[in-house]
């Protein structure tokens, strides 16, 4: 299931994820748990009349954090959590490790959320448009996106969630 937290100009999306190949050149095997990504959301045209439903597009990336574990590994050992502080288009940056994030991977993920001015230029990315309230709105929600990405590692983990293999995140 994908969850999202959709604010004025920014969302956060996350969902479980299992992957058999990383693709990458030092691809060390399969992996699951959890991704939690930044995107902003892109104004629209007014469809209609004042009642219409209205279009949402959550498309421009803008960081992700991937609370993984290697398949086999033990589910506290969190030995493939990593971050992407920015997107080069579409494309995250290379995987980026810290070891607070390692540590403690959703009391981390709180202190970001929480940080949306300091994530926006860690990424490079200008705050045109995007309020102080959505920064507000996203530092009183990130305890409870937290939780969530915490709830679901954890039902990755216990094998509750099966995902597809190699799904998009989408």
């Amino acid at each position: 299931m994908l969850h999202g937290y959709i604010f004025d100009r920014v969302s956060v999306l996350l969902r479980d994820m299992h992957f058999e190949n990383t693709r990458q050149a030092n691809d060390e095997g399969p992996e699951k748990g959890v991704r939690v990504e930044l995107r902003l959301r892109e104004p629209q045209d007014w469809r209609g009349s004042e009642f219409a439903a209205q279009r949402v597009v959550l498309d421009q990336p803008v960081w992700r954090a991937d609370i993984f574990v290697a398949v086999g590994s033990p589910p506290d050992s969190f030995d493939r959590t990593h971050y992407h502080s920015r997107f080069e288009g579409l494309e995250p940056v290379s995987r980026e490790w810290s070891d607070e994030l390692t540590q403690q991977p959703f009391e981390w993920l709180r202190d970001e959320l929480g940080d949306l001015t300091g994530v926006l230029e860690r990424a490079g990315v200008a705050d045109d448009g995007i309020s102080e309230a959505d920064g507000a709105e996203l530092r009183r929600a990130a305890p409870e996106i937290a939780a969530r990405a915490r709830e679901v590692f954890g039902q990755v983990q216990a094998g509750e969630l099966t995902s597809e293999v190699n799904r998009p995140f989408v």
